[in-house]
């Protein structure tokens, strides 16, 4: 996996990420299940010789560019803020989650935040409390906001910019469930089923009034039939799928800069070397990293040397694209809660399959960490 160095803005990121992230939304479309209008790439007429087809969508999800027969373009995004201490593991419904941000909170403890739209888990947990910067990441996307407790700081947020906003501590109890698995507080759940039963009970707004503009490489999807029939989903040919003609690069971005520069030769890519492996050092528990698996083209996620996975279904938590921002933190309480810039100017790495600055369709990781943080590559 070649590591590439350029110089872009990674302020579009975060107007497009961070300002980026369901509803009553449809799952992403399952070409072995739904009938989809297929165009014929490749054909055989040996019967057990492997064949190609091109796949044609009339809809792309907005937050992972991937295929959708249905348009997702006016449902609201819904933002969960998930716990991550080490009782809270493994978390649920992380795993279908279009966009998560990991972000440090209080002390050295890390939490995410999970946006929903494409698709709809059973179950999204453990819920904890907000803050004020993820209020920040909420606003600028737009999107309905579950949590359970908050600091000070994020509830005047919430009640200055008017977000609407579930709160199991003080009166939205009913629209939560607690699991007898765990002890509180790290028990505590929800999904999308009942956060739209609680929006329909409150009035709330689920059209999304302000739609993110995420620029996504523009990849054709084939379903690939192999020669015991099996069908797989690929955005790329299977045939470079296997040789790796298409290798996971680095993308180094300052956010000093004004625009994104999506062509490698105009941004300067330079500098290249390996990154089969990324460590992101938090602390106290809480060192991650990545993995990629150049067969499936993902990274695939890592808490203190062991796979992190999915509670219920303990599915890998994998993502297609993975950034890491720096960004300014500072103490602000004596409890050790903090303030973190989520808009810069600062430095950030992209992570992904192939050269391009644009995302990949898929799923996005980003972790914010402190200034001067060192990654470790493998």
């Amino acid at each position: 996996m070649n590591v590439m160095k350029s110089a872009i803005a990674i302020t579009c990121i975060t107007l497009a990420l961070s300002a980026c992230g369901g509803g009553n939304s449809a799952d992403p479309l399952d070409p072995l299940e739904q009938d989809v209008e297929r165009e014929e790439f490749e054909e055989n007429e040996e019967e057990n010789e492997p064949t190609m087809q091109e796949i044609t969508y009339p809809f792309h999800a907005p937050l992972t560019g991937i295929g959708m027969e249905e348009s997702l373009e006016e449902v609201r995004p819904i933002m969960f803020m998930v716990e991550n201490s080490p009782a809270a593991r493994p978390q649920s419904g992380l795993h279908m989650a279009d966009i998560v941000y990991e972000i440090l909170a209080e002390g050295e403890i890390t939490r995410f935040v999970a946006v929903y739209q494409s698709e709809q888990p059973e179950i999204i947990g453990p819920i904890r409390s907000i803050r004020s910067y993820f209020v920040e990441l909420a606003y600028e996307m737009d999107t309905l906001v579950v949590h359970a407790g908050w600091s000070q700081s994020a509830m005047n947020m919430l009640v200055q910019r008017n977000i609407q906003h579930f709160d199991q501590v003080y009166g939205d109890d009913k629209y939560y469930w607690r699991s007898e698995e765990r002890y509180a507080p790290h028990n505590l759940y929800s999904n999308i089923e009942k956060i739209m039963e609680g929006a329909e009970d409150k009035n709330y707004r689920t059209s999304w009034d302000d739609p993110l503009d995420i620029s996504f490489t523009d990849y054709k999807e084939f379903l690939y039939t192999d020669e015991n029939g099996t069908e797989i989903r690929s955005s790329i040919p299977l045939e470079e799928h296997i040789e790796e003609t298409s290798n996971a690069v680095m993308n180094e971005v300052d956010t000093d800069n004004t625009e994104v520069e999506e062509n490698k030769e105009d941004v300067g890519l330079t500098d290249t070397s390996t990154a089969n492996k990324i460590t992101i050092p938090y602390l106290l528990g809480y060192n991650v990293s990545y993995e990629y698996d150049a067969e499936s083209k993902l990274y695939q996620r890592f808490m203190n040397g062991e796979a992190h996975v999915d509670k219920e279904s303990e599915q890998p938590l994998l993502t297609k694209n993975l950034i890491v921002v720096e960004a300014a933190h500072q103490i602000v309480d004596d409890v050790g809660r903090r303030d973190v810039d989520v808009y810069g100017p600062g430095k950030g790495y992209i992570f992904q399959e192939g050269s391009e600055i644009p995302l990949y369709p898929g799923k996005t990781w980003i972790q914010f960490v402190p200034l001067e943080t060192t990654l470790t590559f493998e």
